[in-house]
């Protein structure tokens, strides 16, 4: 089983400038969008909501879309050996 490296974790916090509340927002999102796109009505204002307050507890020049396309892609490679 794959998992996503101590590193890579680390990697993506640093984005979120070690802002632990707004990553794990952000890993919760990426994981909705993962498991659960069937479900994407159900949850996709969850997810906007959760976007806007991660914009409002991070720096302007955080790009958030790029990151969660990066984790989810990391999030996939790791579902896809399972």
């Amino acid at each position: 089983m794959q998992y996503i490296s101590e590193d890579q974790i680390n990697g993506f916090l640093t984005l979120f400038e070690n802002n632990q509340d707004a990553f794990m927002t952000a890993l919760m999102v990426v994981v909705l969008q993962a498991l659960f796109a069937a479900d994407k009505p159900k949850w996709n204002l969850i997810s906007k909501k959760s976007q806007s307050w991660i914009r409002s507890h991070t720096k302007d020049t955080l790009d958030l879309d790029k990151i969660e396309e990066d984790m989810l892609a990391a999030v996939n490679k790791i579902e896809s050996t399972v």
